[in-house]
Order: C-alpha cells, then structure tokens, then sequence
C-alpha cells in the first residue's frame, strides 16, 4: 500500500511541477515583453533633445504620444520625424 500511495504523491508532484515549469515560462515570457517595451520607450525618449518642448506621455491604452509645452499640440509621431 504504502508503494501506491507513493506513486500517487509521486504523480501529483510531476503534475505540480509541469504546472510551475509552464507558469515560469508564461512569466519570463512577459517578463521579456515588458523589457522590450522599456527599451523601446527608453529609445524614443533618447530621440528627444532634453531642451526639446516635447513631452512623452502614454495614453490609457499603452500607446506613447507627445505634447508640445508651448502650442499644446499633441501627436503620436515623434517630434523628430514632423520636421
């Protein structure tokens, strides 16, 4: 009896782990999603002169845009690219 019992702990601990290893794997997945979009913003922030009147902002669906302090024009294209 105590083999089986054994067996069965063993099987639900194989089970356990499968589940934890895929969960791990979900995670380092968004985990390496998130860090691309730091990148990205840390990129296009570097795009902008710091004497630059153009500000970065988000917007609630994630999206990055940017607002002029002095004409409070706001647009998605990065400053740099309307010249």
């Amino acid at each position: 009896m105590a083999s089986s019992k054994g067996k069965g702990g063993e099987s639900k601990l194989k089970q356990r782990n499968k589940a934890l290893e895929s969960q791990n794997e979900a995670l380092g997945q968004e985990l390496e999603a998130m860090k691309q979009r730091v990148v990205k913003e840390d990129s296009e922030k570097a795009e902008i002169p710091q004497e630059s009147p153009w500000q970065m902002f988000e917007d609630d669906e994630g999206r990055i845009y940017y607002y002029h302090a002095v004409t409070k024009e706001t647009t998605y294209e990065k400053p740099a690219e309307r010249s």
